[in-house]
């Protein structure tokens, strides 16, 4: 029997194989028990995410697997991912949930860089309501921390990740963890939960854990396995209001209170907490309270609540498609699965989310709209189209857009018909030779695109996003070739050497990273700039870097030994562009 492809972590990677009903697109994400995918149902050609578990399923606990698991699908709450399927294959535990293009509040904070609480209370009403929801209805989250809370593309929050005892009760925790596994274990966990004794209460400790976190910038606990657990059972989180004094003592106590050891002293529901935080921030506050972002925003991807500057997780690639429309409130609970006979729990039709078919892209213009001017003021970061690079060329210019896309435009009045069977071609592009002028729509990023660029061959297409990632996909299929994931924020320049063998990207991290274009790997970091990296540009001998910042410089430097050649530092505030004669 053949090894499963594994990656770096161990965990194994079954892209292409199927699980259950459910074809495997392309992963999404991972983490040291599970796997996020972007899937495809066999029969309803549906796209969804399933979540596969690294861990095999104990016999006699397969059955209560998917009892646990049809129950979650009856959460029905706007704020709940919803679960819609789930299985086992060969002992190997699996779930399949709607999908919709999100960013996980762990991609987009940063650790060390305290936020305000005016800008999170937009976050915490409707996380009360999905938590309150899911007590409501006997179920405990037990995982509330910022990797499961996700945003979409409104700025609306949704709770993910619920556990599932018949998983965690077949996991063998590692001997040896890395301290940010047990961060990332403990980090948020109660007291009573460490104990196997969680309650309702434990969801709203971890939920203050999360706030704690964001004011303070870092989290009350950390050290060893043991001096986790001995700090959250006996340790009193050390003071916010001496981190960050402007926050006033009332909203530390209430923090506190939801901290307590004891479940019993905390509040009555985190509902009560929540309205409990609300109340004092308003009498702390002027009149005017932080209202939460309407779901009616604009679809463009917008600035996150808190934009990341500094150090973060990298995300996982995330293939973006058209989310389906909102569950009303009204709406009536789902078909429950049923499980089969053995061991799979198949959905039904009626019970499938149906998903919005792509957002058309717009046509070409004619010759007089194209010679016609917009009558608006080009925004900060849109992208233009000259006339003279319509005539130029064949293939033509990519343009880049807020919604984590961007489209390829071709002189030729009918574009032609681009096979989509290359990996990940089907989740990353949509093409319509219908459409005059339009060959590809890259769907690659789940935010916002800051910067693109064609490989100096014209096959490929390099782009560069909020999400932390540089992705690489061919020009004709939109396969995804390569994702970088060396930035720690978000990525707002990049340039391919003339020579065509190396990448650089910059952006929020202060970095300017030069990488393999063929294998991703890591050449040369330049780290001379104080403030976020806008702009870098190749000498024509592919030699050396001219990098722009906000720090106010220009500096030029070596890629073979990242020395310094000079520093332009003549101008008065932040440098966007650089352009070499």
């Amino acid at each position: 029997m053949m090894n499963e492809p594994k990656n770096n972590a161990g965990t194994i990677d079954r892209t292409g194989q199927q699980m259950g009903n459910y074809r495997l697109i392309s992963s999404l994400e991972l983490d040291k028990y599970s796997r996020m995918y972007l899937a495809e149902h066999i029969q309803f050609k549906q796209q969804c995410i399933v979540k596969v578990w690294q861990v095999q399923l104990k016999q006699e606990l397969v059955d209560s697997f998917l009892s646990q698991a049809q129950a979650l699908a009856q959460l029905v709450q706007p704020h709940i991912l919803r679960v819609r399927d789930a299985g086992v294959e060969n002992l190997t535990p699996f779930l399949a949930m709607d999908y919709t293009p999100h960013i996980t509040l762990q991609q987009r904070s940063s650790r060390g860089i305290p936020r305000p609480l005016a800008s999170i209370l937009p976050l915490l009403q409707p996380l009360a309501e999905a938590l309150q929801y899911a007590h409501n209805n006997g179920f405990i989250h037990k995982n509330a921390r910022p990797r499961n809370i996700l945003l979409d593309r409104n700025n609306d929050v949704l709770l993910s990740n619920f556990s599932i005892a018949a998983i965690t009760q077949s996991e063998q925790q590692p001997n040896h963890l890395r301290a940010e596994e047990v961060t990332e274990l403990l980090g948020y966990m109660a007291p009573e939960q460490m104990q196997g004794k969680a309650v309702p209460a434990s969801d709203q400790y971890g939920l203050a854990v999360v706030i704690y976190e964001w004011l303070n910038g870092d989290l009350p606990f950390h050290g060893s396995y043991g001096e986790m657990v001995n700090q959250h059972l006996h340790v009193q989180p050390p003071s916010l209001h001496k981190k960050v004094p402007t926050l006033p003592s009332a909203i530390e106590e209430v923090i506190f209170t939801a901290l307590a050891k004891d479940p019993h002293q905390r509040f009555s529901s985190i509902a009560a907490f929540i309205q409990a935080l609300q109340q004092e921030y308003s009498k702390a506050s002027s009149p005017v309270i932080a209202q939460r972002v309407a779901s009616s925003a604009p679809v463009a991807y917008p600035r996150p609540f808190f934009p990341s500057t500094g150090v973060g997780n990298p995300p996982a690639q995330q293939a973006v498609l058209t989310p389906p429309p909102p569950v009303p409130a009204n709406a009536a609970p789902i078909i429950p699965i049923q499980a089969a006979p053995a061991q799979y729990a198949p959905v039904s039709p009626a019970s499938y989310p149906q998903y919005a078919p792509p957002v058309p892209v717009t046509p070409a213009p004619s010759a007089e709209a194209r010679n016609t001017p917009p009558p608006q003021p080009k925004a900060k970061g849109s992208a233009t189209i000259s006339r003279r690079a319509f005539v130029a060329g064949l293939v033509g210019v990519a343009a880049l857009g807020g919604g984590g896309a961007w489209l390829a435009f071709s002189q030729r009045l009918s574009a032609p018909s681009f096979a989509s069977n290359a990996p990940n071609a089907s989740a990353n592009q949509s093409t319509n030779p219908n459409q005059q002028g339009t060959i590809l729509v890259y769907h690659g990023h789940p935010a916002r695109v800051d910067a693109v660029a064609w490989s100096p061959d014209g096959k490929s297409i390099v782009s560069a996003s909020d999400d932390h990632t540089v992705q690489i996909c061919d020009a004709q299929t939109g396969a995804t070739s390569l994702t970088y994931r060396g930035h720690a924020a978000e990525v707002y320049a990049l340039s391919w050497s003339p020579d065509g063998k190396y990448l650089a990207s910059a952006g929020a991290d202060k970095t300017v990273q030069v990488w393999d274009a063929v294998t991703g790997d890591s050449f040369r970091t330049y780290k001379g700039h104080s403030d976020q990296v806008n702009a870098v540009s190749w000498s024509s001998d592919s030699k050396l870097i001219a990098s722009g910042s906000d720090d106010h410089t220009v500096q030029v430097w070596n890629i073979t030994n990242g020395a310094v050649v000079m520093i332009y530092s003549e101008h008065s505030a932040g440098v966007l562009a650089v352009a070499w004669s």
